[in-house]
């Protein structure tokens, strides 16, 4: 992956938050185990934060000088931007990401993936493409949102193979223990299935990294 990315992070002080990093971290995992001393080919990556990408391809030079290699000097600089950006970002009560069902993909990244519905997360990544890919121009980021952009929060890295039988089950496992509702049926918070979150924070994370590597930069809670 090329450049830097720009990732929605559910509240971190929200049920939701807590049972979509279990559900990461753990439950899944385990339901491969003849991956987990896997060689490459039958890889399961754990532990990465509940998340969905707003735009990748953002280039670190957009925020520190050209040929700067210190990691310290890169983060302030991040986080300056961030922090200078944010204005022009709607606000958390404006984004609401709803879950809409549970995929497969082709992606090592997106293997298993809970799909999210466009029109509440759509602004915030028209925004997020404006401001850190496009210079600023909006005819080119709407064209992105509308043909290319499909919003999801990965449950999975690997590269395992998933048929449909094991999808529903997973599905099922989802549905029946976690409190997760898959299609975004129940409440944003409150004691029924969570289906979704209302804002959140914007991470810069710098993604053309090994996938261990990918801790944010810069933060800005939205």
């Amino acid at each position: 992956m090329t450049g830097c990315s720009l990732w929605l992070v559910p509240p971190q002080d929200s049920p939701l938050y807590e049972k979509l990093a279990t559900l990461i971290s753990d439950t899944l995992p385990a339901q491969f185990p003849e991956a987990a001393s896997a060689t490459p080919e039958r890889l399961v990556t754990a532990g990465f934060v509940p998340h969905v990408t707003l735009t990748s391809d953002v280039p670190v030079d957009l925020f520190t000088r050209a040929g700067e290699d210190d990691e310290a000097r890169r983060r302030a600089d991040a986080q300056a931007w961030l922090e200078g950006v944010k204005v022009s970002l709607p606000r958390g009560d404006e984004v609401d990401v709803r879950f809409r069902e549970l995929e497969v993909g082709d992606k090592f990244t997106q293997k298993l993936k809970l799909r999210v519905e466009q029109n509440g997360i759509a602004d915030l990544a028209l925004w997020a493409r404006i401001l850190a890919v496009e210079d600023g121009l909006s005819t080119p980021a709407q064209r992105w949102v509308d043909d290319v952009y499909r919003p999801h929060l990965s449950l999975i890295y690997g590269s395992i193979d998933i048929d449909e039988a094991k999808r529903n089950q997973l599905r099922k496992l989802i549905d029946n223990t976690t409190g997760i509702s898959v299609h975004g049926s129940g409440s944003v918070y409150g004691s029924e299935d969570v289906g979704g979150w209302k804002g959140g924070s914007v991470w810069l994370v710098p993604t053309y990294k090994p996938i261990p590597e990918w801790t944010p930069w810069a933060e800005v809670r939205i």
